[in-house]
């Protein structure tokens, strides 16, 4: 086990206890040892984010896509952050890549799903909510969230139909 674990299990303890902010010191004294290590950016990024300091949460994630551009969480968590604050274009851009990294993961896919539909890209969000059936064939979860993807996809739809400005 090297310093970095070290540093890692003590500051995963203090994450996990909800003392964010001491876990960031850690999290800093890994990356100081080694400007490589993963976790460190990801799990830092995400004590931002509990701390409500969302740029900085980006900034981290961004780093670690930049120490690895083929970790598939990074890009998840960053995607996550935009869907939570309801810029779900740039969610889907990054979830697009979360995905393609990761397959077969259904959280990714769920929330890429679901921003798909929510930035009017019916087909791509149909596409994803079948996939999510592909994924998890006997998950009331995946039957529940392909359903409402349908649904936020008919309600925008209709809404943008019926428009006056639509209307001949």
């Amino acid at each position: 086990m090297s310093v970095g674990d070290k540093y890692f299990e003590h500051a995963n303890r203090l994450f996990k206890k909800g003392e964010w902010i001491e876990a960031i010191k850690e999290y800093e004294n890994i990356i100081r040892l080694d400007e490589k290590y993963i976790g460190a950016y990801i799990n830092m990024g995400l004590c931002y984010s509990l701390l409500g300091d969302i740029p900085a949460s980006r900034s981290l994630y961004i780093q670690a896509i930049r120490v690895d551009p083929e970790n598939f969480i990074s890009y998840y968590n960053l995607g996550l952050s935009y869907f939570d604050n309801k810029e779900y274009e740039n969610a889907a851009i990054e979830l697009s890549y979360s995905s393609k990294l990761a397959p077969n993961n259904y959280n990714s896919c769920k929330i890429l799903g679901t921003s798909y539909a929510l930035i009017d890209k019916f087909h791509k969000a149909y596409q994803t909510s079948f996939r999510l059936l592909l994924l998890k064939p006997f998950s009331i979860d995946s039957y529940i969230t392909g359903l409402k993807i349908f649904s936020i996809c008919f309600f925008r739809a209709s809404s943008n139909y019926f428009r006056p400005s639509n209307r001949k």
